[in-house]
C-alpha cells in the first residue's frame, strides 16, 4: 500500500496545481515595452525617460486594470525597490491593442536593468511583468528622425563624435529613432542634446511635442533631401529659411568653415542644393549669403539648423573636415553630466541650484540633544523618584497616579512648544524654477521647477501637478522606501499616497512648457562698449537682472513687464578670485533665507556626485552654475555668446 499512495498523492498535487498554472499561461493581455530609441531605454539622470507600452488583448472581453513602471528590487524580479510608481489606468478593447507611454524620471544614481513594468487587470489572471533593458547614458544623446539607410548613414556620421567644453570633452551617441515610440510630451525629449530630421516618417501627431521641446530650449536639424522628399508643413514653418526650389550645385564652400581639413575629394561634383532665402533673425553658418548651405535661426527658446544639402552627398561624406564641422554645430546638454575620469566640473550642476533653494526650512534634523536631554531626564526624574519622594513626605500616595499625569501633560506640552519653536506647526510649501525664456512671440518657454513639501507631521496627502507638466518625486537615499504614485490622466499628473514623515521635506520636479511672453535683446559691442535694447514682453518681471559674458557681467535694474530698456554701458572687469559678486546672487540666497547647502559631490537627497566641488562660497557656486549656463550658447559667426539671467 505505500507505494499507491505516494502515487495518488503526487497526482491529486498535480491536479491542484494544474489550474493555477493553467491560468497563468492563460493570461489575455500581452505587454511590449519600447523607447524611443528602441528596446533598449537609454536612461539620463533627472530627465523623463518615455515609455511605449503596448497591450495586446487576446480575448473576447473588455479588459480594464492598471499599467504600472517602478524600480523593482533586482533584475527579473518584480518587487520594488522603493514605493515609487507610475502608473496609468487604462482599457483594453476585445481583440484589440492599446498603446500607452508612461514616463518615468529618473534618479541620479539608477541603478541599470533594475526597471519593471507590469499590468494588473481589475478582473482575470495578470501577465507576467517585463523587464526593458536599461543602459545609463552619460553621453550627449541625438535622436535620428530618418528613413531607413539614411538613419544608418548618421549614426555613423554623428556617432563617436566629441562636444568640447572647458573641462572635457562629452561623447556624442547617435540614437536610430523608432517611429512608433516618440514621446507625446515635450519632457520625454529632454534626455536629447539635438533631434536631426532627415527624411523622417512623423505624423501630424507627432510634430506639436518636438516643436514644443525645441521651443523650450531644444536644438533640432533639418536635413534637405534634395527633392526626393516633400518637407512637411510642420516643418516647412519652422525652418530658418524660404524654399524656392531646388538646384544641382557644388557645396565646396563648406572648406571655408573648416580650412584645416584637405579639400573635397569631389569638390566639383553637382549636388542637389535648396535654392532658398533667409528669414529674418537667421544667421548663415556656412556658404555664401546668397546661396547659404547651412543656415541657423532662434524657434522660441531653441534653435533650428537647416542643411541646404543632403548630408550623404558624396563630396560630404568623403570630406576629412565633415566631422569637425558636424561636432561644432552641436552644444553641451542643459544639465552637466558625470564625467568618466571621476573629476566633477568646476561649478554644480543647475539641478543643485533649485534643489538648494527649495530649503526654506531645515528638515529631519531633531533639535539638538543638549536641548532634549536635560528635559528627558527632568522628566523621568519627576514622574519617578521625586514624584514618588514628594508624595511620601506629604503621605499622598494615592495622588501618584494624578500627578504622573500631570506632569505628562505638561511635559507634553513643552516638548510640542519646543518642536513648535523649531519646525512650525503649519505645512509649507517653497517653489524654485528656471524658465528658459522664448526670444520669439507666441512661442512656448520652457518651465523647469522645483517644489520643496514641508510636512510638520506624518502621514499621506494626495496632490495635482499643474497643467501639461510631467512631474517626478525626488528620492532621497536616506528615505528611499517612501511612497508615492503617479497617474497621468489627460494634460494632469495626479499625486496620490504620498507619504509624509514628520519634519520631512518632499522634493518634486515638474517639467512643462509655456506661452509667458518673449525676450527680445538688440545688443552690439562697439569700443568696448554694449549697446542697444532689452524688450521685456513676457508676464514676469525680471528682478536684478544680469547680462553675463564669458569674462564680465553687467548688471541691470529691475525689469517690469512690457518694459524696453536702452543699455549703454562698458562692462567691469573681472579679476580671477576678486569677481564681485552680483546682486542677483545676494537677492537669491536672502530668498532662501540665506540656506544653501553644498550637495555636489555628497551622497543625499538625489544629488550624487564623484567628488568635492572646487568652489567653496555659497555665491560664488551660485554664479558659476549660471556660467555653466552661458557655455550652451550656440555659436554664431561674428557673435559673442551671451546670456540674461
Amino acid at each position: 500500500m505505500p507505494r499507491p499512495t505516494l502515487v495518488g498523492f503526487a497526482l491529486l498535487l498535480v491536479c491542484l496545481l494544474a489550474p493555477l498554472t493553467r491560468a497563468q499561461e492563460a493570461s489575455a493581455i500581452k505587454l511590449e515595452v519600447r523607447g524611443a530609441g528602441g528596446s533598449t531605454i537609454k536612461m539620463v539622470p533627472r530627465t523623463f525617460a518615455s515609455l511605449r507600452v503596448v497591450l495586446e488583448n487576446t480575448s473576447v472581453k473588455d479588459v480594464q486594470g492598471v499599467l504600472r513602471a517602478y524600480r523593482n528590487s533586482g533584475a527579473n524580479r518584480d518587487t520594488p525597490a522603493i514605493s515609487l510608481f507610475y502608473e496609468a489606468e487604462v482599457d483594453v478593447p476585445r481583440q484589440g491593442r492599446r498603446i500607452e507611454v508612461l514616463y518615468y524620471y529618473v534618479q541620479d544614481r539608477e541603478p541599470i536593468n533594475q526597471l519593471c513594468v507590469s499590468f494588473e487587470p481589475s478582473e482575470g489572471e495578470a501577465p507576467p511583468p517585463v523587464f526593458p533593458k536599461t543602459e545609463r547614458a552619460w553621453h550627449l544623446q541625438v535622436l535620428l528622425l530618418s528613413r531607413d539607410g539614411i538613419s544608418e548613414m548618421l549614426e555613423k556620421q554623428i556617432d563617436g563624435l566629441f562636444v568640447p567644453s572647458q573641462t572635457h570633452l562629452l561623447p556624442v551617441d547617435a540614437l536610430i529613432a523608432d517611429p512608433k515610440g516618440l514621446p507625446d510630451h515635450p519632457a520625454g525629449y529632454s534626455p536629447y542634446g539635438a533631434v536631426i530630421y532627415d527624411e523622417g516618417q512623423l505624423t501630424a501627431e507627432q510634430f506639436p511635442p518636438l516643436l514644443d521641446w525645441v521651443s523650450g530650449g531644444g536644438d533640432l536639424w533639418v536635413i534637405s533631401s534634395a527633392g526626393r522628399q516633400p518637407l512637411p508643413q510642420e516643418l516647412v514653418d519652422v525652418v530658418p529659411v524660404h524654399i524656392l526650389g531646388n538646384a544641382p550645385r557644388p557645396i565646396h564652400a563648406l572648406e571655408a568653415v573648416q580650412p584645416i581639413a584637405l579639400p573635397m575629394a569631389s569638390r566639383g561634383d553637382a549636388v542637389g542644393v535648396d535654392q532658398v532665402r533667409l528669414k529674418a533673425g537667421s544667421f548663415v553658418l556656412a556658404g555664401p549669403r546668397e546661396a547659404p548651405l547651412i543656415v541657423r535661426g532662434r524657434y522660441g527658446a531653441g534653435w533650428v539648423t537647416y542643411f541646404t544639402f543632403p548630408l550623404d552627398a558624396r563630396p560630404f561624406k568623403t570630406w576629412q573636415g565633415r566631422a569637425p564641422l558636424l561636432r561644432d554645430l552641436l552644444r553641451l546638454p542643459s544639465e552637466d553630466r558625470e564625467l568618466s575620469s571621476g573629476e566633477p566640473p568646476p561649478a554644480p550642476p543647475l539641478e543643485e541650484l533649485l534643489l538648494n533653494l527649495t530649503e526654506a526650512l531645515e528638515s529631519l534634523e531633531p533639535p539638538s540633544t543638549w536641548i532634549v536631554a536635560p528635559l528627558l531626564i527632568l522628566y523621568v526624574a519627576l514622574v519617578g523618584p521625586l514624584n514618588f519622594f514628594f508624595l511620601r513626605r506629604t503621605r499622598k500616595l494615592s495622588f501618584s497616579q494624578v500627578t504622573a499625569s500631570a506632569v505628562a501633560i505638561v511635559f507634553g506640552v513643552a516638548f510640542y512648544a519646543l518642536g513648535v519653536a523649531y519646525k512650525g506647526s503649519e505645512s509649507l510649501v517653497t517653489q524654485i524654477g528656471v524658465v528658459d525664456v522664448s526670444a520669439q512671440p507666441k512661442r512656448a518657454s520652457r518651465l523647469d521647477v522645483m517644489t520643496g513639501y514641508f510636512s510638520t507631521g506624518r502621514g499621506q496627502t494626495e496632490a495635482t501637478g499643474p497643467k501639461d507638466a510631467l512631474v517626478g518625486p525626488l528620492a532621497a537615499l536616506k528615505l528611499s522606501n517612501r511612497e508615492a504614485r503617479l497617474r497621468r490622466v489627460g494634460d494632469t499628473v495626479s499625486l496620490e499616497r504620498v507619504s509624509l514623515d514628520t519634519w520631512a521635506l518632499r522634493r518634486f520636479r515638474s517639467l512643462r512648457v509655456k506661452d509667458v511672453g518673449h525676450l527680445k535683446l538688440d545688443l552690439s559691442l562697439k569700443e568696448e562698449r554694449f549697446t542697444g535694447t532689452i524688450d521685456n514682453q513676457t508676464e514676469l518681471t525680471l528682478k536684478d537682472p544680469v547680462l553675463l559674458f564669458a569674462h564680465n557681467a553687467i548688471e541691470l535694474s529691475d525689469l517690469k513687464p512690457g518694459e524696453l530698456r536702452t543699455v549703454d554701458r562698458v562692462p567691469p572687469a573681472r579679476t580671477k578670485g576678486r569677481e564681485a559678486t552680483p546682486h542677483l546672487i545676494t537677492s537669491l540666497l536672502k530668498a532662501a533665507r540665506n540656506r544653501y547647502n553644498g550637495y555636489f559631490g555628497m551622497e543625499t537627497a538625489g544629488i550624487v556626485g564623484s567628488g568635492p566641488s572646487k568652489i567653496s562660497t555659497s555665491s560664488r557656486r551660485l554664479f558659476a552654475s549660471w556660467n555653466r549656463r552661458l557655455e550652451r550658447v550656440p555659436y554664431v559667426p561674428g557673435h559673442i555668446p551671451a546670456l540674461l539671467v
